[in-house]
């Protein structure tokens, strides 16, 4: 597949700063079955496809951060 890590980077940790506690998180590939009713831009940030692997963190402050793993 084309999104697959380099060779170097399997494997690895990776820290990312959410800037809050991490309360949970969960993984995804899916595209959305519907188009989206959120009005707020920042979910707009992605273009989902199938070639994706999503990261959501649900912060302690009640935000959620969506992160593209692949980049």
């Amino acid at each position: 597949s084309s999104t697959t890590l380099p060779a170097e980077q399997r494997g690895q940790e990776h820290t990312i700063d959410c800037g809050d506690i991490v309360w949970g998180l969960a993984f995804g590939s899916s595209v959305p079955e519907k188009q989206s009713r959120c009005v707020n831009i920042e979910w707009h940030r992605f273009k989902f496809g199938q070639d994706q692997l999503l990261l959501a963190t649900g912060l302690n402050n009640g935000r959620i951060k969506i992160w593209d793993v692949y980049t």
